[in-house]
């Protein structure tokens, strides 16, 4: 049996003056600084994957105040494309119709500026949330069998190496997402007894 295809619907809508506010004010933080859709890394397998990226981000942020050419590149498909139609909404300083995808844990609006992917839209439109910027890299990361993790205002890049940051630890259990003992992280489904 054919395995069904999960399609992310969308649909648009007016913005409320406090989502096209919020979306502006994002989009100028990206006008101001493109990089910080890329997570941070120090391994040397990283840097190979996202200097690619950072390159034609480079290319974007030479030409942030030309929107001319800011529309040409953002009929590109990845997330230099993304960046640059968030920019050209820096540049207008409006969104007064927004995208709406819907995922399971709830509606996301974004801006629909150029042709790039709908998720690298979301993940630089709002870089800001830990769970959404992933979108932005989410295939590059399991194409390369990445291991990326994002909480609060940070985004780290492992590489292969799969163990997660301190801090990272520290987040999910604040979250009550694990729970520490002995220097043991585990899931609420383990019982304790058992470390």
């Amino acid at each position: 049996m054919a395995k069904k295809i999960r399609r992310m619907r969308t649909f648009a809508r007016t913005a409320s003056k406090s989502m096209e506010k919020k979306l502006i004010e994002n989009a100028k933080t990206i006008k101001n600084d493109p990089f910080i859709v890329i997570p941070d890394y120090d391994d040397n397998y990283s840097k190979r994957i996202f200097k690619k990226i950072e390159k034609s981000i480079e290319k974007i942020n030479r030409f942030k105040e030309d929107t001319d050419k800011l529309e040409k590149l953002s009929n590109k498909r990845g997330l230099d494309g993304a960046i640059a139609g968030t920019i050209l909404i820096a540049h207008s300083k409006k969104a007064p119709y927004l995208a709406v995808a819907k995922y399971p844990t709830g509606d996301v609006t974004y801006a629909q500026r150029g042709r790039a992917e709908k998720e690298k839209l979301i993940a630089v439109q709002h870089f800001d949330d830990p769970i959404l910027r992933v979108l932005g890299i989410k295939d590059i990361a399991l194409k390369k069998r990445m291991y990326i993790y994002s909480w609060d205002d940070e985004y780290i890049s492992t590489g292969l190496d799969s163990n997660p940051p301190d801090e990272f630890l520290d987040f999910l259990i604040d979250k009550k997402i694990l729970k520490k003992q002995k220097n043991v992280y585990f899931c609420g489904d383990v019982k304790a007894e058992l470390i």
